[in-house]
Protein backbone atom coordinates (compact mmCIF):
# COMPACT_ATOMS: atom_id res chain seq x y z
CA UNK A 1 0.00 0.00 0.00
CA UNK A 2 1.29 3.63 -0.63
CA UNK A 3 2.01 5.71 2.32
CA UNK A 4 -0.99 7.95 0.97
CA UNK A 5 -3.42 5.42 1.53
CA UNK A 6 -1.88 4.41 5.03
CA UNK A 7 -2.48 8.35 6.33
CA UNK A 8 -4.08 8.15 9.79
CA UNK A 9 -3.79 4.32 10.07
CA UNK A 10 -1.14 2.97 12.40
CA UNK A 11 1.93 1.05 10.92
CA UNK A 12 2.52 -2.22 12.29
CA UNK A 13 6.10 -2.29 14.77
CA UNK A 14 7.92 -4.12 12.06
CA UNK A 15 7.06 -1.85 9.04
CA UNK A 16 7.44 1.03 11.16
CA UNK A 17 11.15 -0.55 11.88
CA UNK A 18 12.10 -1.42 7.91
CA UNK A 19 11.10 2.39 7.17
CA UNK A 20 13.27 3.33 10.27
CA UNK A 21 16.63 1.18 9.00
CA UNK A 22 15.70 2.56 5.35
CA UNK A 23 16.22 6.12 6.07
CA UNK A 24 19.19 5.53 8.92
CA UNK A 25 22.19 7.72 7.62
CA UNK A 26 20.58 9.46 4.85
CA UNK A 27 20.68 13.60 4.93
CA UNK A 28 16.59 15.02 4.46
CA UNK A 29 16.25 15.96 1.03
CA UNK A 30 18.00 19.46 0.73
CA UNK A 31 16.17 22.72 -0.33
CA UNK A 32 16.47 23.83 -3.82
CA UNK A 33 18.42 27.49 -4.17
CA UNK A 34 14.65 28.98 -5.04
CA UNK A 35 13.72 27.62 -1.35
CA UNK A 36 16.35 28.35 0.70
CA UNK A 37 16.13 32.00 -1.04
CA UNK A 38 12.43 32.16 0.32
CA UNK A 39 13.18 31.05 3.74
CA UNK A 40 15.83 33.55 3.98
CA UNK A 41 13.19 36.23 3.19
CA UNK A 42 11.15 35.38 5.43
CA UNK A 43 13.66 35.11 8.35
CA UNK A 44 15.17 38.09 7.62
CA UNK A 45 14.83 41.38 9.58
CA UNK A 46 13.08 38.88 12.89
CA UNK A 47 13.86 39.98 16.04
CA UNK A 48 13.45 37.69 19.21
CA UNK A 49 11.35 38.34 22.46
CA UNK A 50 13.56 39.61 25.51
CA UNK A 51 12.35 35.91 26.94
CA UNK A 52 13.82 34.44 24.52
CA UNK A 53 17.02 36.82 24.13
CA UNK A 54 17.63 35.71 27.99
CA UNK A 55 16.92 32.04 27.10
CA UNK A 56 19.53 32.37 24.62
CA UNK A 57 22.37 34.60 26.55
CA UNK A 58 21.63 31.82 29.37
CA UNK A 59 22.48 28.52 27.51
CA UNK A 60 26.19 30.40 25.99
CA UNK A 61 26.79 31.83 29.60
CA UNK A 62 29.71 30.05 30.84
CA UNK A 63 31.06 28.43 27.76
CA UNK A 64 34.57 29.10 27.19
CA UNK A 65 36.56 28.10 23.40
CA UNK A 66 39.13 24.62 23.27
CA UNK A 67 42.37 25.68 22.91
CA UNK A 68 42.43 24.73 19.40
CA UNK A 69 39.33 27.29 18.49
CA UNK A 70 41.57 29.76 20.50
CA UNK A 71 44.81 29.13 18.27
CA UNK A 72 42.57 29.18 15.19
CA UNK A 73 41.48 32.02 16.43
CA UNK A 74 44.28 33.55 17.43
CA UNK A 75 46.12 32.69 13.78
CA UNK A 76 43.14 34.18 11.79
CA UNK A 77 44.12 37.49 13.36
CA UNK A 78 47.93 37.41 13.55
CA UNK A 79 48.86 40.25 10.88
CA UNK A 80 45.57 42.24 10.35
CA UNK A 81 45.15 45.59 10.16
CA UNK A 82 42.65 47.65 10.66
CA UNK A 83 41.62 50.22 8.25
CA UNK A 84 42.13 54.34 9.24
CA UNK A 85 38.05 54.33 9.87
CA UNK A 86 38.00 51.45 11.60
CA UNK A 87 40.50 52.59 14.10
CA UNK A 88 38.87 56.12 14.14
CA UNK A 89 35.61 54.32 15.07
CA UNK A 90 37.98 52.50 18.17
CA UNK A 91 39.17 56.08 19.01
CA UNK A 92 36.06 57.18 19.95
CA UNK A 93 33.96 54.23 21.39
CA UNK A 94 36.83 54.17 23.91
CA UNK A 95 37.37 58.07 24.59
CA UNK A 96 36.55 58.87 28.03
CA UNK A 97 36.70 55.28 28.88
CA UNK A 98 38.26 54.92 32.45
CA UNK A 99 40.40 51.85 33.80
CA UNK A 100 40.33 51.08 37.38
CA UNK A 101 44.00 50.98 39.27
CA UNK A 102 43.69 47.72 40.18
CA UNK A 103 43.03 46.99 36.59
CA UNK A 104 46.07 49.38 35.31
CA UNK A 105 48.46 47.03 38.26
CA UNK A 106 47.99 44.11 36.51
CA UNK A 107 48.06 45.21 33.40
CA UNK A 108 51.41 47.08 34.21
CA UNK A 109 52.24 43.53 36.15
CA UNK A 110 51.53 41.83 32.56
CA UNK A 111 54.00 44.11 30.63
CA UNK A 112 56.92 44.23 32.99
CA UNK A 113 56.96 40.38 32.50
CA UNK A 114 56.88 40.26 29.38
CA UNK A 115 59.68 42.69 28.91
CA UNK A 116 61.98 40.59 31.28
CA UNK A 117 60.49 37.15 28.65
CA UNK A 118 58.64 35.27 31.42
CA UNK A 119 55.96 33.76 29.91
CA UNK A 120 52.16 34.22 31.63
CA UNK A 121 50.22 36.92 32.34
CA UNK A 122 49.35 38.31 36.14
CA UNK A 123 45.70 37.04 35.35
CA UNK A 124 46.16 33.11 35.34
CA UNK A 125 44.53 31.24 37.58
CA UNK A 126 41.58 33.90 37.35
CA UNK A 127 38.30 33.28 35.78
CA UNK A 128 37.08 36.10 33.52
CA UNK A 129 35.63 38.86 34.41
CA UNK A 130 37.31 38.75 37.60
CA UNK A 131 39.72 41.35 37.32
CA UNK A 132 38.43 45.15 36.17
Amino acid sequence: MATRERRGHPQSSETRAKIAAAKKGRPGYPHSPETRAKIAAALKGRTFSPETRAKIGAASKGRTHSPETRAKMSAAHKGRTLSPEHRAQLAAALKGHEVSLETRAKIAAVRKRRRRGISGSATEGQTEGDGE
